[in-house]
């Protein structure tokens, strides 16, 4: 319950029978907001005062759900011409798998490039893939944590454990090309986490689990707020002694069980009023993994920045966006034996790649059955892949890398032509830039 008034805002919660009460309320406005109900805004009359007041809300419906991502901007699910799928919190927390890619097996057409989930899969083969647009490594679908991409910089795969699932208020699976909105990256679709929102006074959600395959798992957000200021710490760690992947009629000596651990932890500091919203966030993921034998590991590094805010502007809002994301990537090779017995170091390689870049979107109706979306991105990525080469005869070195830059300006216009009939068209204009790429390969002395 909020209540807003000249003097300011207040807020309570309602006790088990849905009872509330405000001190020395005077003239203002009541809004309710309640899971699984529409937002109801009451203006307080001195009637109000003088008998109580009672309040019914009204279930939200299929049709009533709102989703930002089909359309870069706020529209009613059944109002999209886009196939669109939202997991609420609630989806998230029933599901039975502590990895988001798994909870996300449950929209039809969601798939990674192996059939294997983020708990023992490569890294380099968690490509999402939506419609079974050319699964990949890389992705064919754009993944978004509040408007800013997921995607691995260098290979474009998906770091899953980077988001803590409790931090998670929702997510919008966009199915089929979105390209004409969020370019190249989303040839399948998109797919956009949205945080929970800072709560006042103060709110936790935490889970933990303890499962087969020596598994446990832990995963909290926190946050406080006051006087339109908030703040939000979340987490998660995970581990697990994994499986053999190896068939036991084949598996030898050298096959041991394909483990994972990894733990990121995740700092928002937010700003809202009635009509902006300001945040900065911070987050630092780490993660190891063991790839079936001795000598086959890989391990990630990732620091990650983000800021950025929407305001209300009129009939209109904008939004802008920053990022930026540092990151190493070691990953090791082997040659196994016919037998299984033995195994051969063979390569060592590491990659380490940066990327930063910027959104700027102006959303607006331009009369109550026309609305038009307008805004530009641009983003750098710099990477290169070291490899070291190891044969009997001697070892080679290998350093390829080089940098990338892209800019792009969209434009959407939506016209409700009936309750029944809604036209969307959309623009967009991409240009890349490729330089100091290199290559160089030399042997061992």
């Amino acid at each position: 319950m909020t209540l807003a008034t000249p003097g300011g805002r207040a807020r309570r919660k309602t006790d088990a029978e849905g009872g509330f009460v405000f001190e020395a309320a005077g003239a203002g406005t009541l809004q309710v907001d309640a899971p699984g109900f529409l937002s109801l805004l009451h203006r307080l009359e001195q009637g109000d005062f003088d008998s109580g007041l009672r309040l019914v809300l009204v279930s939200a419906r299929v049709s009533e759900q709102v989703t930002v991502t089909a359309t870069r901007t706020p529209a009613r699910l059944a109002d999209t011409a886009a196939s669109t799928v939202l997991l609420t919190s609630e989806d998230l927390a029933s599901s039975a798998s502590p990895a988001l890619d798994d909870a996300l097996r449950q929209v039809p057409a969601f798939s990674l490039f192996r059939r294997s989930g983020s708990r023992t899969a490569n890294p380099t083969s968690q490509g999402v893939s939506l419609r079974g647009a050319g699964a990949s490594g890389a992705s064919r679908a754009l993944v978004l944590d509040d408007g800013v991409p997921l995607n691995d910089p260098f290979g474009g795969w998906i770091s899953w454990g980077r988001v803590p699932r409790t931090a998670v208020e929702r997510i919008e699976v966009v199915r089929g090309g979105a390209s004409d909105l969020y370019g190249s990256a989303a040839l399948g679709g998109a797919l956009q986490m949205l945080r929970r929102a800072p709560a006042d006074p103060f709110a936790l959600s935490a889970e933990t689990s303890y499962g087969s395959q020596g598994t446990p798992e832990a995963s909290f957000s926190g946050s406080r707020g006051h006087g339109g200021w908030g703040v939000v710490l979340s987490g998660e760690a995970f581990r697990t002694d994994g499986y053999v992947l190896v068939d036991d009629r084949e598996r030898g000596p050298v096959d041991t069980r394909a483990a994972s651990r990894h733990a990121t932890v995740d700092l928002t500091l937010e700003r809202r009023d009635d009509v902006s919203r300001l945040f900065l966030r911070g987050s630092r993921f780490e993660e190891s993994r063991d790839n079936g034998t001795p000598l086959q590991e890989n391990d990630t590094e990732t620091m990650h920045f983000a800021a950025g805010g929407d305001w209300r502007l009129g009939s209109g809002a904008l939004t802008a966006r920053v990022y930026g994301t540092d990151q190493e990537f070691h990953q090791s090779f082997s040659a196994v034996a016919a037998d299984r017995g033995s195994e051969r170091l063979t390569r060592l390689q590491l990659v380490p790649s940066d990327a930063a870049g910027a959104a700027l979107q102006w959303a607006g109706a331009l009369h109550p059955s026309h609305v038009v979306v307008v805004g530009a991105e641009a983003r750098q990525v710099r990477g290169e892949s070291r490899e070291e080469i190891l044969a009997d005869s001697g070892s080679s070195f290998v350093d390829a890398g080089g940098r990338e830059r892209t800019g792009s300006v969209f434009l959407e216009d939506i016209i409700t032509a009936s309750p029944r009939w809604t036209l969307t068209a959309g623009l967009r204009l991409d240009r890349w830039w490729n330089d100091d790429g290199r290559s160089v390969s030399r042997a061992s002395r």
